[in-house]
């Protein structure tokens, strides 16, 4: 789905409503609404387990980058016209894939975080650190390390779900992460309880 299709979809069903959880990423993120016998296996039973008896809103989008997400919150209006508890945000993966360093990813996601404190101001923010690929480890240690520093522990939270998704501190997991890059439905099941204990640290 195109973003601006997306947008319109998302902003007719949440208009004026207070949404419990707004989730913002890329295809980690929008992996949550595909059932586990899709073609690419995501976290849509697990999703509801935890998460369905509340109002939430995907607006995860394969491929993203900091500064596609950016554009979407600020010329789509992707954060308009509704409330929310809680808004989690994690994005940064695809940055990596042509960049050997974080900084400029990590100041693009700092103007997406500005940018949701600006338009919620009510909102408890969570900034979920990257989950893991084993060649780009280095690099997404160091990028969660500096998206960690925008946390203030009063609005803004932060929440490192990467140690769930390690076999051990050099090697990650590979029944967490179905092709290496996206959770497997048993990793979205820990995705799932790493949001869990996010939630509950910004209460």
């Amino acid at each position: 789905m195109k973003a601006s299709e997306l947008a319109k979809v998302l902003g007719g069903v949440l208009e004026g409503k207070d949404v419990d959880i707004a989730i913002y990423g890329a295809s980690c993120i929008m992996g949550w609404t595909f059932p586990a016998d899709y073609t690419f296996a995501g976290g849509k039973e697990v999703w509801a387990k935890h998460f369905g008896h509340l109002l939430t809103a995907n607006f995860g989008l394969s491929g993203d980058r900091t500064e596609n997400l950016l554009w979407r919150i600020v010329n789509e209006k992707q954060m308009d016209g509704w409330t929310a508890k809680n808004i989690i945000l994690t994005v940064g993966l695809n940055n990596s894939w042509d960049s050997t360093d974080p900084a400029p990813a990590a100041k693009g996601f700092k103007a997406i975080v500005d940018a949701a404190v600006e338009r919620h101001p009510e909102s408890k923010i969570i900034l979920l650190g990257l989950t893991p690929v084993q060649s780009k480890l280095a690099w997404i240690r160091e990028y969660n390390r500096l998206m960690s520093k925008l946390a203030d522990g009063k609005k803004v939270f932060y929440s490192d779900p990467l140690p769930a998704f390690m076999q051990d501190e050099k090697t990650v997991s590979k029944t967490l992460l179905r092709d290496g890059v996206h959770p497997s439905p048993a990793g979205y099941e820990v995705f799932a309880q790493e949001i869990e204990k996010a939630l509950d640290a910004a209460k």
